[in-house]
């Protein structure tokens, strides 16, 4: 039986499909995480937090998370946070494979 949940999430049997659309308004809201906290102190851990939730969601849609192919979106994040809280994070680092 098919039901359809919040969150353009539906379900069938024993899988779980998720929306193009709802993965990219997601990722979206990850990155102006990322943004409007860049400048606070401590909060390095959030910004690891959320650096993998951004590779997760690239991972769901296809997109490769590899250092080669990161995106251009997902490196300046990373660069952006590695200056700011000296860190020396790779996309690598976040890379997904399931």
């Amino acid at each position: 039986m098919n039901k359809r949940r919040p969150g353009s999430i539906l379900n069938i049997k024993e899988s779980v499909l998720i929306e193009e659309k709802a993965l990219h308004s997601r990722r979206h809201n990850y990155y102006k995480i990322i943004e409007e906290n860049i400048d606070e102190p401590d909060l390095d851990d959030l910004m690891v937090i959320t650096l993998t939730k951004i590779a997760f969601c690239e991972y769901l849609l296809g997109m490769n998370t590899t250092e080669e192919g990161c995106s251009v979106n997902l490196q300046f994040a990373i660069n952006n946070i590695n200056k700011k809280y000296n860190t020396n994070y790779t996309a690598s680092d976040f890379f997904v494979s399931i």
